[in-house]
């Protein structure tokens, strides 16, 4: 969330397990305001809370060590992030309340793969052209999706990462994703999440995404909503990360034949 500017007590939070507060929670970044958002931030249930000051917070600039005590840094798994990051569950948060002119990212973790995307041409303005982004790459994208989709029961609750499936699926429609390369990230994810193993043995959607998928589906205008075609896309598609030659209107199901040639293509 960002932008509450002191109206955060009318929000109704989510559950969750990290709640991250982008900016702008005050309206000129008054230390009493700052306390009494803090109060209310460190009251929610989530075991961790990111802040990061917007340019409201104007005393995060000019007293930067009170602001961050008033906020209450530190206590009840809040944590501000300026310049700095933390790291849970195996993933990177990268806080800074400001940017320079050139666009500054966050550092990347040495073994990421990095897309850079180009930039809109700015010639017929009058301007040069800005260089490259880099941005993490489709298949560390799609790796992370898949973690979080397969990971069974996340801290107790059940899965609601069903959107990911549909997300997963377009976009290999759209432009035919490296399998090679998705099933590398995949083993690099799973490894550093060290939530469930990589590769999937044995897996099958919830059975509450049997009502949530086509919902979902038709929400993105994807080509199906049949929740029982869609379960048999993203076995198919997984497959295909285990280096199985699928043949078109085949209906894959998850059967352990897949992992057996993924293993054995390893030990080789």
């Amino acid at each position: 969330m960002s932008d509450t500017h002191e109206r955060h007590s009318a929000i109704v939070v989510p559950d969750g397990d990290v709640l991250i507060h982008a900016g702008d929670f005050t309206m000129n970044g008054n230390l009493r305001k700052v306390r009494a958002f803090g109060r209310w931030l460190r009251s929610l249930p989530h075991a961790h809370k990111i802040v990061v000051a917007g340019k409201h917070e104007l005393t995060f600039e000019f007293q930067p060590r009170r602001a961050s005590a008033e906020l209450g840094n530190g206590n009840d798994g809040l944590t501000y992030l300026q310049d700095s990051g933390i790291l849970i569950d195996g993933i990177s948060f990268w806080g800074s309340p400001w940017q320079p002119a050139f666009l500054y990212l966050a550092p990347a973790d040495r073994d990421t793969a990095i897309d850079e995307v180009e930039p809109i041409p700015l010639a017929d303005f009058g301007l040069s052209a800005p260089r490259p982004v880099p941005c993490l790459a489709i298949v560390e994208q799609v790796a992370q999706k898949i973690h979080a989709l397969t990971e069974p029961n996340p801290r107790g609750r059940p899965n609601a990462r069903a959107r990911d499936v549909i997300d997963v699926l377009a976009l290999d429609a759209r432009i035919s994703l490296n399998y090679p390369a998705v099933a590398n990230a995949c083993e690099r994810v799973f490894a550093i999440r060290a939530g469930h193993d990589w590769p999937i043995i044995s897996y099958e959607f919830p059975s509450e995404w049997k009502t949530t998928l086509p919902a979902i589906a038709q929400d993105a205008r994807y080509d199906t909503t049949d929740a029982a075609v869609i379960a048999t896309r993203f076995s198919t598609f997984l497959a295909r990360l285990y280096g199985v030659n699928t043949m078109p209107g085949y209906e894959y199901q998850f059967v352990a034949l897949a992992a057996f040639r993924f293993f054995s293509s390893r030990n080789q």
